[in-house]
């Protein structure tokens, strides 16, 4: 049997504060709380997955998540760096 991983990246879904939030205006931010605080999410799939056990995350723990899983830090700062268009 072969042995696979998928790594789910959901970008932009901030689970708090990044420590230099505060440079970008953005102190205190934590988008997936907010938005579940505002309308309880009904997100079984990445419950079940672990999504409430990544520290901070202000969701519902599964005491027997069925994968890893992990929160991500920038090692740059975003709003410093551009994207450029090359013609080919």
């Amino acid at each position: 049997m072969k042995k696979r991983a998928a790594i789910i990246v959901l970008d932009s879904v901030g689970i708090g504060a990044m420590p230099d939030a505060g440079e970008f205006g953005d102190a205190g931010a934590h988008t997936l709380g907010n938005i579940n605080a505002a309308r309880p999410l009904n997100i079984p799939n990445l419950t079940a997955l672990g999504i409430g056990n990544i520290e901070n995350s202000r969701l519902p723990r599964t005491d027997a998540p069925t994968a890893a899983f992990g929160r991500a830090a920038e090692v740059t700062k975003a709003a410093h760096i551009r994207t450029v268009s090359r013609k080919r």
